[in-house]
């Protein structure tokens, strides 16, 4: 039984596992697991199914409360299930029971092997039921969604919804497709827009890409992400910074699965591109690109790249934009380790005062948006006028 039924992968694995099990302990005669088994994996099942077709009345939070005997009612009220398919999973029902010795005790119910071997048959008899009514469904196509994005605001509303209808490949091709509109957003940016030319295109009119991104990455299959990682280390040993750029915006929380060396190559990457990217720091606030950067930092020479991209921020940040560009100063900051960000703190304080008094800019900028937040004691700002 692969699953390829099962729409969302979380359940999906789940099942693939627990199927595994069933079958080992169905071949060592553990029957007591095999009849516990069978229930968890139907009740697994028609709750994933009514996650997707929610029966009238019931929310999400109502089917993750139900117990399996529920289920199976609603099951068959919804045409899921047959009545004949109904009894035989209500008869798994009764067997997963025994989970609760009080009960096994208090009715004296007996099992054996044989018992166990009519559970594992009848798992098989209610899977294919649901298999048959979930291929019946009508699935929709990554561009359908597009479509619908592109031109209903309101379809976001549901959207969450919709891509758990997407088969996995549908899936795989909204990523790409959503990955292209991001790039056609950061290609607006003066750090990615190509001198004297400003790229224009008929369709480009879909806004706000990260947010439609975030819900679709826990659905993608595992192989398809570490494909995109990879090719986002690529983008980034080539230097294509818009490209690179448009993957880490997207991705950045998922880089841990990299090599170490190879995340902290990321990491300094951006760091050093970050005053490229100052006149954005609305954006890169919203969405919190730089949040997970710090987590990669775990050598001097990527601490050393933290300390210069702090020095970009005490030089460049403006009174203008000041609450935008202290958030992503600050999300990056709170992504190192405890030490860390003390010793970059401390950085920060002594090249300040290294300088005399600093420069109306930047005592209107970083200063002020470092008291504020917190990070440097105004009493500590001491300078030497004569320097």
């Amino acid at each position: 039984m692969n699953f390829d039924f099962i729409t969302d992968p979380r359940f999906k694995e789940l099942l693939i596992s627990d199927f595994q099990e069933l079958k080992n302990c169905l071949d060592n005669k553990s029957s007591k697991a095999v009849l516990i088994l069978s229930g968890s994996i139907i009740e697994a099942c028609l709750v994933e199914y009514f996650l997707q077709n929610l029966p009238n009345g019931k929310s999400e939070s109502d089917i993750l409360k139900l117990p399996l005997g529920n289920l199976i009612e609603i099951s068959e009220s919804v045409g899921l299930l047959t009545k004949t398919e109904k009894n035989l999973a209500s008869v798994i029902q009764d067997y997963r029971n025994l989970i609760h010795p009080s009960r096994q005790i208090r009715k004296e119910e007996k099992y054996d092997f044989e018992t166990a071997s009519i559970a594992y048959s009848l798992v098989s008899i209610v899977l294919k039921a649901i298999e048959k009514k979930q291929k019946a469904i009508i699935h929709f196509t990554a561009m359908e969604v597009i479509e619908k994005l592109r031109n209903d605001w309101g379809y976001r509303k549901i959207y969450d919804k919709m891509i758990l209808k997407l088969k996995p490949l549908e899936r795989n091709k909204l990523f790409d497709t959503l990955l292209i509109f991001e790039v056609r957003e950061k290609e607006q940016w003066n750090a990615f827009m190509s001198e004297g030319y400003i790229p224009e295109y008929d369709e480009y009119d879909l806004q706000n890409v990260k947010s439609l991104i975030i819900p679709l990455i826990p659905l993608l299959e595992p192989e398809f992400l570490d494909y995109n990682l990879n090719r986002l280390l690529l983008e980034v040993q080539k230097g294509e910074k818009l490209h690179a750029f448009a993957l880490f915006n997207l991705l950045h929380e998922k880089i841990g699965v990299l090599k170490e060396e190879d995340r902290e190559m990321i990491a300094i990457y951006f760091l050093f591109s970050a005053s490229n990217l100052f006149q954005n720091f609305h954006s890169l606030s919203k969405e919190n690109t730089f949040s997970t950067i710090g987590n990669y930092i775990k050598t001097s020479e990527g601490l050393e790249s933290f300390f210069n991209f702090t020095v970009r921020c005490i030089v460049e940040f403006e009174e203008i934009n000041l609450n935008s560009q202290m958030n992503v100063f600050l999300q990056a900051l709170n992504s190192l380790d405890k030490v860390q960000k003390s010793k970059v703190i401390d950085f920060a304080l002594k090249f300040i005062l290294s300088v005399g008094k600093p420069p109306i800019n930047v005592m209107n900028g970083f200063i002020k948006g470092a008291v504020q937040k917190g990070l440097i004691d105004e009493s500590s700002l001491i300078y030497d006028d004569g320097l």
